[in-house]
């Protein structure tokens, strides 16, 4: 699960909220997820959904 992976609490953001720097510093665990959805999105503060699509976690 990739709020295991990212030791973060996705059910306490919408998906459409953007992390804040401080929010993505805090991110533990498995933090390639994190750079990718970054390097991915072009955006410096990612939105949970942005996350998710580009951490290719939880997809078939």
């Amino acid at each position: 699960m990739l709020f295991a992976a990212l030791n973060f609490d996705f059910a306490s953001k919408a998906m459409d909220a953007a992390f804040t720097g401080e929010a993505l510093a805090n991110i533990g665990g498995l933090q390639a997820s994190r750079d990718r959805a970054v390097t991915m999105s072009g955006k410096r503060d990612p939105t949970i959904a942005d996350v998710v699509e580009f951490s290719r976690r939880g997809t078939g």
